[in-house]
């Protein structure tokens, strides 16, 4: 069976700079948008916009092509090393299954992922996510 791709999807640090001002918030989403033209996979918010949005208040904040795309949002796990790889394994252990299921996470938290995780598409906070992560993405999801 093939493994189905799966993008875990950080907000703030990735689809715009942290602490970025209203006017200034998802100014970053186009480079998503143009990595995941005509390809095929879904996203998961591990952002903690999910604390306080609903799944479909979230979908409203994105393009429609990447909010059709959105399955769900992990759950917060706390009081652990490596949280948002934590949550990550945590959601597809309990939706999917790990076996089946190639998936990154564009995040600019690297501590929250172990070192040697190779999953990890890693957002500088101040920028956020760029041309060399929409490339990044682009790859992975052709390989």
């Amino acid at each position: 069976m093939a493994s189905i791709k799966i993008l875990f999807l950080d907000f703030d640090g990735v689809l715009h700079p942290l602490n970025s001002k209203r006017e200034n918030l998802f100014c970053n989403v186009h480079h998503l948008e143009k990595s995941l033209e005509g390809a095929s996979c879904k996203i998961v918010i591990t952002s903690n916009w999910r604390l306080t949005h609903s799944i479909d208040a979230m979908r409203e904040l994105l393009p429609q092509k990447i909010g059709k795309l959105i399955i769900g949002a992990t759950d917060i796990a706390t009081g652990v090393n490596h949280q948002r790889f934590v949550e990550i394994q945590n959601y597809l252990n309990a939706h999917i299954g790990p076996s089946l299921v190639d998936w990154r996470a564009i995040d600019d938290t690297p501590q929250d992922f172990p070192s040697e995780c190779e999953n990890l598409i890693y957002c500088d906070p101040h920028s956020g996510m760029g041309s060399a992560e929409q490339i990044q993405i682009t790859q992975w999801l052709k390989s």
